[in-house]
């Protein structure tokens, strides 16, 4: 039994993004928890999109070219608006119900509402910004500029985002939209970028990263306010993103926080769709699912991911002996 408990160093981003996952499904699960816990655990998708954020600009910005950059930006936005689109259409066939904005990702912009039982308005917003920066890219000459004005030209896009973001909803109610739109969430996702040029927590020297740090404490107290959670949920995140590289944990411990952090994706797509299950099946008279409801879809959702999971490696070695046999097939006539 002691193996379970030796400890086993992981990198913060893997335990933020599975923190960050279980708040978010939390939320879902009571969202009459203010009532009972006197606040609500805010804060999970703010988290996700700032790891989103550097992640995508590790990956896609820092491309070799602009060619290669379009590439990596088609690839990085695949991997979460196909899964995403098929969803959509699943609900679509499920419920015998029909919504074209929704259908075409820009129901955000009109209404909160939406057919499918998962928060169809985070890829319909990251869509929205990558197709805003793959038509940027066409521009002759700015990719050339960018990385000549690098890392400044990261902090002067996140500023003018994080204004807008902080200004805009005093002149346009965005309230009914949950302030769910690409120019007002840029600033979240942007912040991202700003940890990977300015202050990568893998190589930035200390004083790089405290101004960043109070750059960003800044601006999530100014746009949030001090009397909601998010304000601290997203605060705790980034300091630990960009002062702590890895954390140790026991073995046990390790183990769950990474299959929840590799399930991530799957558990924000068909949580919401367990809950339903659960409603059901439990004979729950109000949406407070509660501590059952939340283990019970998050629960799921990994196995959903487990047996894709082992149904992917399975394709891939049959395929890798087909192909193995396929190369031996000249030797042997």
């Amino acid at each position: 039994m002691t193996h379970l408990f030796k400890l086993k160093a992981i990198d913060v981003a893997v335990v933020l993004r599975a923190v960050a996952i279980c708040l978010v499904a939390f939320n879902h699960a009571n969202p009459d928890a203010p009532k009972f816990l006197g606040f609500s655990l805010d804060g999970g998708m703010n988290v996700l999109l700032m790891i989103s954020g550097y992640y995508f600009a590790k990956l896609v910005l820092t491309a070799p070219s602009v060619g290669q950059m379009r590439h990596q930006l088609i690839r990085y936005g695949a991997s979460f608006i196909i899964p995403s689109f098929l969803m959509v259409l699943f609900f679509f066939a499920l419920l015998k119900r029909f919504d074209v904005q929704e259908l075409l990702f820009y129901k955000n912009f009109f209404s909160p509402e939406r057919v499918s039982k998962y928060p169809t308005w985070y890829p319909q917003v990251m869509l929205q910004i990558l197709l805003i920066i793959y038509a940027l890219s066409f521009i002759p000459g700015l990719g050339a500029i960018g990385r000549r004005l690098q890392p400044y030209w990261v902090l002067g896009v996140f500023g003018v985002f994080a204004v807008i973001r902080l200004v805009l909803p005093q002149y346009v109610d965005t309230v009914p939209l949950m302030h769910h739109l690409p120019h007002l969430q840029f600033w979240n996702f942007c912040l991202g970028w700003c940890f990977y040029f300015v202050s990568d927590p893998s190589g930035s020297p200390l004083r790089a990263r405290l101004a960043m740090a109070g750059v960003a404490l800044v601006s999530i107290f100014a746009i949030f306010g001090p009397n909601v959670l998010v304000t601290y949920t997203l605060s705790i995140g980034s300091l630990l993103f960009l002062f702590v590289k890895r954390i140790s944990l026991p073995a046990i411990a390790h183990k769950t926080v990474s299959i929840i952090a590799a399930a991530s994706f799957n558990i924000f797509l068909w949580h919401r769709f367990f809950y339903e299950i659960y409603e059901r099946v439990a004979h729950l008279k109000t949406p407070q699912g509660g501590v059952g409801m939340w283990v019970f879809g998050v629960g799921l959702s990994i196995v959903l991911w487990s047996v894709w999971e082992g149904l992917e490696k399975t394709w891939n070695r049959i395929r890798s002996v087909s192909d193995q046999v396929s190369q031996m097939k000249p030797a042997l006539t």
